[in-house]
Formats: C-alpha cells, structure tokens, sequence
C-alpha cells in the first residue's frame, strides 16, 4: 500500500508538472502565433543593397527616415532589431543602443517608447547599425535592419512607417569600422570623414535610398 501511494503521488506530480508545461508553453507559443509586430518586422529587414566584402571598411551604416506628424500621439513606441548592434537617436538626441543578445535562431526586438523625443510637425529617426563583426559575443550575420513606429491614441494604435526603400543611409560617417576582441566591440570614431550631423534634420541626405 505505501509503494501505491508512493507511485501515486509521483504520478499526481507528473501530471501536474504536464498541466504546466502544457499550459505555459501553449501561451508562449500563442504570444508568439499573434506576435503581430514580430511578423511586420520579419517582412521588413533592410540593407543598403551594396556589395559587403569580407573586408570591406563600411561595416558602420547610418540609417535616416524623416517623416511628419500633425499632432504628438499620446504614446509612441519604436520597435526596432539590427544584426549585430545599432544605437538610435531621434531628432538630434541620443535614446539608446541595443539589442540585448540574441539567439541567432530566435531574435528578439526591442521596443522603445519615443514620446517624449518627438515633436509635431518634422521629425527624425537616425540608427546606426555596426554590421559583420564576430567575437566571443556575437556571431557573424548577414546585416540588417528593421523598425516599426507605432502611435497610440485613446487605446488605438496605428503604424506610423516601417523600413522600406524611403529610408536612406549612409557609411560614410565618423563612426568607422569598429574593433572586436572576445568581449567587447569598440567604436572606433573619426570626425574628419563626416560631412555634417546626419542625427539631426538639416543634414543633406543626398540620393542613398535603400
């Protein structure tokens, strides 16, 4: 009797420990079926279509989409992904940089809320990517980018833009091609090569459309 309650027992656990698996990860796998931002961002991803050699010295890229607002949105959030690193700014100033790292297999976005960067009227996203680098954090890809801006008003949302062939870009920036060891990435920052701030409005984008 007391082994039958032993094995009863364990069997009372492990159907208990099925219920859990089951249901937590059956609403992980439900998060991720409607993750519709994941999907709009996978369909997304830019370059700037120039050939990237193994060695080539561009693998900094800034990237720069302009647009207009009437009004502020009460909330606006930017989703955004680059391989292997970015940094963003909006409208001049500095917000953050990321991602966190990743599984190459599974990439995760980040989600910034941008509100109080932005103004009504002309605004400016500027995102600098560094691109094929590998060390003992990071592996190397081929590079991308991919963003969403989402405003929110009284509980409706509404895409703003996605990356698409209206962003434009440019390698050319005081932003070189960054050194790697096995732990770390490090800017390697030249200001003669730039022509002017491209983080902020005024800048001349010239004709680099993606």
């Amino acid at each position: 009797m007391k082994q039958l309650k032993i094995v009863k027992l364990f069997s009372s656990r492990a159907l208990i420990f099925s219920l859990f698996f089951t249901i937590f990860f059956a609403a992980e796998l439900k998060a991720m079926a409607v993750d519709q931002t994941g999907g709009d961002l996978s369909s997304a991803m830019v370059w700037t279509g120039k050939p990237m050699l193994d060695k080539a010295p561009e693998n900094m890229v800034a990237f720069r989409k302009q647009f207009e607002i009437t009004t502020l949105p009460q909330h606006a959030t930017l989703h955004l992904f680059a391989d292997v690193r970015y940094m963003l700014w909006v409208n001049g100033r500095y917000v953050e940089r990321g991602p966190a790292r990743f599984e190459p297999a599974a990439p995760e976005y980040d989600s910034v809320d941008i509100t109080t960067f932005m103004c009504a009227g002309s605004n400016l996203i500027s995102i600098l990517v560094t691109a094929q680098i590998s060390n003992g954090r990071t592996r190397l890809h081929e590079p991308c980018l991919t963003a969403e801006l989402i405003e929110q008003n009284d509980g409706e949302s509404k895409i703003v833009f996605d990356t698409d062939a209206t962003w434009k870009w440019n390698d050319q920036t005081r932003y070189r091609r960054a050194i790697t060891d096995w732990a770390n990435i490090y800017d390697v920052v030249d200001a003669r090569v730039e022509d002017g701030d491209w983080t902020q409005l005024d800048y001349d984008d010239g004709a680099s459309v993606i």
